[in-house]
């Protein structure tokens, strides 16, 4: 029997999107997951590779052959982030990092998130 999953744990999972009628393309999207909660909240962690199928030509060999490719690589991104869990930084490389991601990050995003986080609930 598996281990049951603990906050902190990540998993790959594979989001199936598709249409009844064709109007919209199969999206066969593989992320990792990452358990947030004891109560099975989940957030992502990133993409790991997506397929993208128009609903005309060789849409089943398509559809196959992408769904291969996402299940063949999905436990390689898994070892990459079990790998990043065990990497230590530094002080100063954890401030480099955080430095450089706040850059790059939209300022006007942190700004509404930071005061959202901070402001006082209604009593």
């Amino acid at each position: 029997m598996a281990n049951p999953l603990r906050v902190g744990d990540t998993i790959p999972e594979v989001v199936m999107v598709n249409s009844h009628d064709g109007t919209s393309a199969y999206n066969l999207i593989a992320g990792m997951f990452r358990l947030i909660c004891s109560n099975g909240a989940m957030v992502s962690d990133g993409t790991i590779e997506s397929v993208h199928v128009k609903h005309q030509g060789n849409v089943i060999n398509d559809v196959i052959e992408g769904s291969y490719r996402i299940i063949e690589n999905a436990p390689k991104a898994l070892e990459q982030v079990n790998a990043w869990k065990n990497l230590q930084l530094t002080d100063g490389e954890q401030k480099a990092f955080a430095s450089q991601r706040t850059r790059t990050m939209n300022r006007t995003w942190i700004q509404r998130y930071v005061i959202r986080m901070t402001r006082p609930t209604p009593a």
